[in-house]
């Protein structure tokens, strides 16, 4: 009997912990002299002010901020002689328990909104 106790146990932790893995996205700025700030995928936040060379750590993208998978730009805004709001020509594609690294850099497509 103790054997199939354990075996069920174990079954059910693996399916719990499955179940509980969702999508996350890390954004690093690559972009020279920019400090970017409130960072989005779609209407998912994923992070702060960065400044050039730093990196958000991995946002988990809950449920109701985005149907997943999914496809989105990501957002953010630059704080230079004013607030600017920019988005990615590019879009970045999320499965439902991938994490999803973007670089944005100086050679990243971006149109101000």
């Amino acid at each position: 009997m103790k054997p199939l106790t354990l075996s069920l146990a174990l079954i059910l932790t693996l399916s719990l912990v499955a179940c509980n893995r969702g999508a996350s996205i890390k954004v690093k700025n690559s972009l020279s002299k920019t400090t970017i700030e409130n960072l989005y995928w779609g209407d998912a936040y994923v992070g702060g002010a960065l400044k050039p060379g730093e990196e958000t750590e991995f946002f988990r993208v809950k449920a109701g901020e985005e149907t997943l998978p999914n496809s989105n730009q990501i957002r953010f805004t630059v704080l230079n002689q004013g607030m600017q709001e920019f988005s990615t020509e590019q879009t970045y594609d999320l499965e439902k328990t991938q994490e999803l690294f973007i670089e944005l850099s100086d050679t990243t497509l971006i149109y101000e909104i």
